[in-house]
């Protein structure tokens, strides 16, 4: 420092006097701390609001993430169920077709007899002369 202005520093201390001289240096230091602690103590609380509201977001997000595990879950279940019983289904239609199949061989079978019966009825007149069934068919002309 230069001597002037120690002589001028020194000239508005004892003009002034020592108290409000201490009382601006304390101001200026801890008025920018407590300013600090201030928006660090601010800061921390609309923080914690934060992290709260984030936090209550997420375990929305992870229970409807549940819900939609749980539905997931559910719908290979109802899909496990709706192929065993397409299986019971299929194997109900392959003994009806089977079933049906003896049937159809049984009834052609008895068909087949019925045509051979009528074939060779010897006890029938016409089948024993077919010119009689022209001279029939004359009669109802």
């Amino acid at each position: 420092m230069t001597d002037a202005l120690a002589q001028g520093i020194a000239a508005i201390i004892q003009h002034l006097g020592t108290t409000p001289i201490l009382l601006a240096i304390t101001v200026w230091v801890l008025g920018p701390l407590a300013a600090v602690v201030w928006v660090v103590f601010k800061l921390n609380k609309i923080v914690g609001r934060i992290s709260s509201e984030q936090g209550t977001r997420m375990q929305n997000v992870f229970d409807r993430q549940d819900q939609r595990f749980e539905q997931v879950v559910q719908m290979y279940k109802d899909n496990v169920a709706l192929v065993k019983d397409y299986e019971k289904h299929v194997e109900s239609q392959r003994d009806t077709t089977d079933k049906l199949i003896d049937l159809i061989a049984v009834s052609t079978g008895t068909q087949q007899t019925l045509v051979d019966y009528i074939k060779n009825n010897w006890w029938c007149p016409v089948s024993k002369d077919p010119s009689l069934i022209k001279l029939l068919k004359e009669k109802a002309q």
